[in-house]
């Protein structure tokens, strides 16, 4: 699962008033390396939680990068990583991938 407060989501109310909405949703690990992995945002079949509609295909989601990247295991959540950059062509998202505290799960 990822979380983040992308632009497209925000607004400027007053000069010292931000309306922020977060953008999370779960996501497969599509590939991994030396400390990063890549995931492809389906919108089709892609889990979300936020506003009432997904941004456009296409738009940038900035805003994401620094968000949580939490694994689901079977009865917790642990943290495996950080948004680092979104690929708005290709819908990738590149997670930073943190050293694990449980060396017990394997991600590839």
């Amino acid at each position: 699962q990822f979380c983040g407060f992308p632009g497209y989501f925000r607004e400027n109310l007053s000069p010292d008033d931000l309306s922020i909405a977060p953008y999370a949703g779960f996501i497969a690990i599509q590939s991994v390396g030396d400390g990063y992995a890549c995931c492809v945002i389906d919108r089709a079949t892609f889990i979300f939680e936020g506003p009432e509609s997904h941004p456009p295909k296409g738009e940038v989601l900035g805003g994401l990068s620094g968000g949580p990247v939490l694994l689901k295991a079977q009865s917790s959540f642990p943290l495996i990583g950080l948004i680092s950059q979104f690929q708005p062509s290709y819908e990738i998202l590149r997670i930073a991938l943190i050293p694990s505290p449980f060396p017990w799960i394997e991600l590839a």
